[in-house]
């Protein structure tokens, strides 16, 4: 019994056959992958900070006895609770407006936050919400 088989062929078949990304795509989406990463943790703390900040400024706008208070009792409420939350970084006066209604206070949240992305490449994340006394 004699059998040949013919390597030349048989590779040949194969690499035409064969797909797949090149380094240069492998490359590419890596890069596309990382810049994703980057912008999530940057931009998460932010996000999760700011849904924090809407339940106090909502929380606060749903107290009827602050809410008719003075200006100054519902600052040093949104400041006490933002504390409890861990939020350290921003103040009740310089991301709060209120504006004053028959019934009270309204309060508009309108802030933005600044994060470096990259080298000279800030991302800005601007926050506006508005609640009123429930």
């Amino acid at each position: 019994m004699n059998v040949s088989f013919s390597k030349a062929s048989h590779l040949s078949g194969n690499l035409q056959r064969q797909a797949g990304m090149s380094m240069t795509m492998v490359l590419v989406v890596m890069s596309v992958v990382v810049f994703f990463a980057t912008f999530g943790f940057k931009a998460g703390p932010a996000y999760f900070e700011n849904w924090t900040v809407q339940k106090v400024v909502s929380q606060v706008a749903g107290d009827a006895q602050v809410m008719r208070g003075t200006r100054k009792g519902v600052f040093k409420k949104m400041n006490e609770m933002l504390g409890h939350n861990n939020i350290w970084s921003l103040k009740a006066e310089d991301i709060v407006v209120l504006t004053k209604v028959s019934t009270g206070y309204t309060a508009h949240l309108d802030y933005e936050r600044r994060e470096n992305l990259f080298s000279n490449i800030d991302l800005i994340m601007r926050f506006n919400t508005e609640e009123e006394e429930s």
